[in-house]
């Protein structure tokens, strides 16, 4: 459980400073950074996580109706 904190925080930590990084590093206003950066980083990934588990459900619902709608079920006689 530790080790999964550890990450966790690492990854917040490199996302708080992503701004910083990127304006030393390209060189560009900090404006531009933080726009690509903190908080809205946050929102795009969590975004797309879900997205991503939304579309994992419905293919999975999908994959259940055509397996109830299939018809008779044949066993052995």
């Amino acid at each position: 459980m530790r080790k999964v904190t550890l990450v966790g925080s690492v990854a917040l930590v490199y996302v708080a400073f992503a701004p910083q990084i990127v304006t030393w590093v390209l060189k560009v206003s900090p404006s531009v950074s933080s726009f690509f950066g903190g908080t809205g980083l946050l929102i795009v990934v969590g975004v797309a996580l879900d997205l991503s588990q939304r579309m994992d459900q419905y293919l999975l619902m999908q994959h259940y109706q055509g397996f109830l709608e299939g018809g008779k079920m044949r066993g052995r006689r």
